[in-house]
Order: structure tokens, then sequence, then C-alpha cells
């Protein structure tokens, strides 16, 4: 076949998902040429599809060194850098792409990319609105735009931004999800609600976009259900403030904040127990005859009652005595609502860190328990934003209800953070919450070397020693969503 025909075919089988022959014919090019540039660059191009960014840096890095006037080669060399992390070296490949072709909004729009991974906001803004200049109609352009002001906390242009880009492109259902994060549904005539469940009937987006869309619909629903649910159920469970729930993600200096409480003499620290989530998954669905969580909606009053005091009772035999009980079995932050049920006047304490920090902590973490999100990078991402995505509906759905503690702050002000956890929980001020590493209660997690010691501020940021290494996590952990634009 000639030269021109194997690489129509290639292309064909490329577009077509069919890897494998696809990469056969660009290589068999590549043997005939090892200067064919655009075998080169499809070849790295794909790989970069592919997720093989060290791969498709080097091919890609070949193409632009035989073609250093292609813009789209530079586009994509930068793409596969940011995949793997090196944000700054991508910006300089991207500025090389604007410098080639100024009127290309592609390589713009990749350049604001990057800049925004490097932390350059101010220069990711010039980025985005050079591309807009030259591409206004373009949906890609204001869907990241969007993404940047969500990021910069200016969440009205964020929206006005989103809804650009579903105007011009009413499947990019990406953005509906980031309307969501930024404003709650409050009734079932939101136009937001009734434009994805029209989409939605339509079933004309593929598998991805769906995904996305399901997601938002999702969200809309908890607004709407769960405000509804508490409003209507705001009488029921039992009013005992002995249970405190520590929730959050493992590594996250949860068990820290129990130490500091449980050196409380009014506090004993029970450590993570398994009996609210049986009660949850277990006990309501054996009373009501469902599966969870739909069955928490067919739960009456009397049984609220008497699944609170089940739990209750357990908690107090874990205890000696103290009028307070931690319970840190921090996957229960996906069980605030039913808390929230059974047991209204509970303290619920939210621990958060760093998120690239807490999932670097996960991963370097052997756990003894069953934690299978925590073994892989991309799937830790991936978790971690469910995980806080779930936290913030937590947090407009019970305003005030959960008190969220960063450790990091607890670094920098352990006295003023104690206080505040202490004040919280209606507990005086001990001066034993500060020696916390005196305390000789028994520890079981993880954490259990460091709790015997003064805070160790040097964990703040490790993720940065490791950063290059970290790619799939930090794209996963990219909350905005943003799009890149191919050469493709």
């Amino acid at each position: 076949m000639r030269g021109e025909a194997l690489l129509a075919q290639a292309r064909r089988d490329h577009q077509a998902g069919r890897w494998r022959q696809a990469e056969q014919a660009y290589r068999q090019l590549l043997q005939r040429d090892p200067h064919h540039s655009e075998a080169m660059f499809w070849l790295g191009t794909m790989a970069h599809q592919l997720g093989k960014q060290s791969d498709a840096v080097a091919l890609l890095a070949k193409a632009v060194q035989i073609r250093p006037d292609v813009s789209a080669y530079y586009c994509n060399l930068g793409l596969a850098l940011h995949g793997l992390g090196r944000y700054d070296e991508a910006v300089s490949v991207l500025q090389q792409a604007v410098k080639s072709s100024p009127d290309d909004h592609a390589a713009w729009l990749n350049l604001g990319l990057a800049l925004k991974a490097d932390g350059q906001f101010d220069a990711a803004f010039d980025a985005y609105s050079k591309a807009l200049e030259l591409r206004p109609s373009e949906a890609a352009v204001w869907s990241n735009l969007a993404a940047l002001h969500q990021e910069s906390g200016d969440f009205e242009a964020a929206e006005k931004a989103c809804c650009e880009a579903l105007r011009l492109q009413p499947h990019r259902t990406e953005c509906y999800r980031s309307l969501l994060m930024i404003r709650s549904v409050e009734q079932e005539a939101d136009d937001r609600l009734q434009a994805m469940q029209r989409l939605y009937q339509q079933d004309v987006v593929n598998a991805a976009e769906k995904a996305h869309l399901c997601f938002a619909l999702a969200k809309a629903y908890e607004d709407l259900q769960s405000k509804e649910f508490f409003e209507q159920h705001q009488d029921y469970g039992v009013s005992d403030e002995a249970p405190i729930f520590i929730v959050g993600m493992p590594r996250s200096g949860s068990t820290l904040i129990e130490q500091i409480l449980s050196s409380h003499p009014q506090v004993w620290g029970a450590g993570e127990l398994l009996d609210f989530p049986r009660l949850a998954l277990e006990s309501i669905a054996k009373v009501t005859g469902q599966s969870f969580p739909q069955n928490v909606g067919a739960l009456g009053q009397q049984q609220v009652v008497d699944l609170a005091q089940t739990y209750l009772k357990r908690l107090r035999g874990h205890a000696e005595g103290q009028a307070f009980i931690t319970d840190k079995m921090l996957a229960n932050f996906t069980l605030v609502g039913v808390i929230q049920l059974l047991l209204p006047d509970a303290r619920i304490i939210h621990c958060r860190r760093d998120a690239v920090d807490t999932c670097l902590a996960c991963f370097r973490q052997y756990f003894t328990d069953r934690q299978p999100f925590a073994y892989d990078l991309a799937e830790l991402g991936r978790y971690y934003r469910l995980y806080d995505e779930l936290m913030n509906h937590w947090q407009q759905v019970l305003p005030g209800r959960v008190l969220e503690v960063n450790y990091e702050d607890i670094l920098s002000d352990q006295a003023g953070q104690t206080r505040r956890l202490l004040d919280y929980c209606k507990l005086p001020w001990d001066d034993a919450c500060l020696d916390f590493h005196r305390s000789e209660r028994v520890v079981k997690t993880a954490s259990l070397a460091q709790v015997r010691s003064p805070l160790y501020k040097g964990a703040a940021g490790r993720w940065r020693h490791y950063e290059k290494h970290l790619a799939p996590l930090l794209a996963e952990l990219d909350l905005a969503g943003d799009q890149p634009s191919h050469g493709v």
C-alpha cells in the first residue's frame, strides 16, 4: 500500500478506536521513513489518548523536531506533558504553539489549561480570553473559562460561562455538573433540571456525556428530596448529645482529632466502630424490607427511635462512663443523613486535609482493613471527588450541622482549633487536650505513631516531592473538569 493510502487507513482505524491496527500502520510508515512527521505525530497522539504519556512525550517531541512549524504538534506535546504533571514544561511548549500559530484558538485554550495547572491564574484568564476572541462560539473555551472562574471563587461569572457553553453546545453535560455545584436545585420547575431531564429522555448523548448528566441529575434530586425529607422528619429520632461522629477520608487527620478530644476527661475515644454502618445498611433493611438508601424514607417514627436507642446502647457499651463518646468510623460520611434522622443532637466533625496530601497518604499506606480505592492513583482521585461532592451536599442540605476541621489549621493554630472543637462539642476547656500525645488510650489506626508525639508539621505539602509521579491522581482531582482541545 502506498504511503498516502496507508496513512489514510491508519487515520480511519485511529478515529474508529481500532488502536492496534492504527499503531501497526503508523509504525509501518515510520519503518519506511523514520522522519515521517505525521505518522510520528498521530502515533504520539494515540499514546496520549491511551494514557501512555511518557511514550507520547517521546514521540511528539520527535515530531516537533522534524516539523517545528506545526502548532498542533506543540499542542499535543503540551497536553502529554500536562498529563505527566510537568506543568512548567507544558506551558513552555504551548507558548511555542501560540507563537507558531497565534490565530489557533485551540493552542490558546490548551495554554490556558497548562497555566491554570501551573497556578498562573491571571495568565490563564488571558489565554482563555484570547481563545474566545478567536472563537467566541467555541463551547469548550466557555466551559474551561467557567471552571477557572469557579476555582477563583467567582461563582456568578462561572455560572454565566457554563450557561453560555450549554447554549452553544447543549450536550456539554459536564457544565450541568458544574452548575449544580454552584447553585442547588430548590424546586421541580428549575429550568436546569427540566433541561437535564429532556436531554436524558432524548438519549442523544454518548456514554461519557451521559455519565456527567446522571451525576448532575442525582445531585439535583438529592437537593430536592433531601431538604424536603429532613423538614418532614425533623421531629423524629432521639435527642442525645453523647455521640461525636468523626468522618472524612482516611489519613486526613482524624486520629489526631479523636486523640485531642479523647484527652478530655469527659470524652471516651471509641475508635472506628462498625455499629452505625451495620445499623444503617443492615438493620434498616430488615425493618423495612427495602435496600439502602431508599429504605430510609420508609421508616416510621417509632422505628427511628428504636434504631437510635439500639445504637446508643451499643455505643455506651464501648465507654467507661464518660458523657461523650467518639465514633471514628470515617466512612460514616456517606451516612450523615441517617445520623441526622436518628440522632439530631449528635456532633458530626468532618476532617479535611489538602486533597493531594490526603490521597498520597492513602496510596502510601498498607491498610489492614478493606480500602480498595486506595491502591490506584486515578481511582483514588475519583473516589475523593465523589466524597468531596457528597460532603458539600450535606453542608448545603444541613447547613451548620457538620463542623469542618482542617488538618493544616490544627498545625498552624493548635490551641485555637482545639478550643473550636471543644466549643462545638459543648465541652469546657481542659489543658490535657493540648497534650494529646501523653494520652495512654489504645490507638489502632495507621496513625498510632504520630499521635504519640507532639504535632509534626512536615507532612503538609509532602505530595510536592512526588509530583512528577502523580499525574493520574492530579488529573482526576481537577474538579473543574477541564477539557483540552486535541489535534485529532
